[in-house]
């Protein structure tokens, strides 16, 4: 699975799942920011990363960055890169990102 995909294709899971928000990708260099808008607000905000070379997601830090621990290294939550992966995180999804905060 290719990573750019990845990211594409998370958004759309996310958006299909969660009729009131529409997800998009913002690319990057290193990473592919998820961007949720309310369908009928029109106010944006990041939902996530998606890391392009493992296809790991990432909670936001603030819209320009991911979340990193205490070292310095990305929170990484999820890894998107396996279908298991992937499923078991769409299914785990809501459309505000409190889901990134349970690891």
């Amino acid at each position: 699975m290719e990573t750019v995909n990845i990211s594409q294709r998370y958004a759309n899971a996310l958006t299909e799942k969660h009729e009131s928000h529409n997800f998009s990708v913002m690319k990057g260099r290193a990473y592919d920011k998820i961007v949720s808008e309310h369908v009928s607000y029109g106010h944006a905000s990041v939902h996530a990363f998606v890391e392009k070379k493992t296809g790991k997601l990432i909670k936001a830090g603030t819209w320009a960055a991911p979340q990193k621990d205490k070292k310095g290294v990305p929170a990484y939550r999820y890894d998107l890169s396996t279908e298991e992966g992937f499923t078991s995180t769409v299914e785990l999804s809501d459309c505000y990102g409190s889901y990134l905060y349970l690891q």
